[in-house]
């Protein structure tokens, strides 16, 4: 078990920073992960587009995936001074509520890293996290391999409809895939 200690309001002051990347009621916002990184002193949420650390007292370390907004939510709504935050490997428990999370609790670094994406993030951004040194681990747990593996499909779609539009110029199909290929990963 982890937990983190911290007044209600410096942590209810974290996430309305981190909010201002999660703007509306869209099914993206709603969708959006928090991502807390729970280390000696400190916790880091972070959704894509925006990372804030809060110093606060914490116990043990992990990873756990939270959903923003809902978060958000419960936090605002205490009424009490200091909170103490209980991450479990399946749930976390916040006063007398606890729901279902998604948690990692590492002895080594492995997943630790924070995978910056910017807060309208496109299919090329997801692209390039592929070059990036990612694990699969880390891709996994932010629930981003789906995603990427859409961007590719997409990737692929539109090629191919560039294709037959430039078909008439007779551009081989792969010199028209190594010019869009190249373009995304030169970096």
């Amino acid at each position: 078990m982890v937990t983190i200690k911290t007044p209600t309001k410096d942590l209810l002051g974290i996430l309305k920073l981190v909010k201002g990347a999660v703007q509306g009621k869209s099914a993206k916002a709603i969708a959006t992960s928090c991502e807390i990184t729970v280390t000696d002193g400190k916790a880091t949420f972070a959704v894509p587009g925006a990372i804030f650390t809060l110093e606060c007292i914490t116990q043990s370390t992990c990873k756990a995936v939270v959903p923003f907004l809902y978060f958000y939510q419960v936090i605002k709504d205490l009424r009490i001074d200091d909170v103490e935050l209980q991450i479990n490997r399946y749930d976390i428990k916040i006063q007398n509520l606890s729901f279902n999370i998604q948690t990692t609790f590492f002895e080594t670094d492995r997943i630790l890293r924070t995978i910056h994406l910017p807060i309208n993030y496109t299919d090329r951004d997801l692209l390039l996290l592929t070059k990036q040194g990612y694990t699969d681990e880390e891709l996994i747990f932010n629930k981003l391999l789906i995603p990427i593996e859409r961007a590719e499909e997409n990737l692929g779609i539109n090629i191919e409809k560039a294709f037959k539009f430039l078909k008439q110029y007779r551009i081989p199909f792969e010199d028209l895939e190594k010019l869009v290929v190249k373009n995304i990963y030169s970096e």
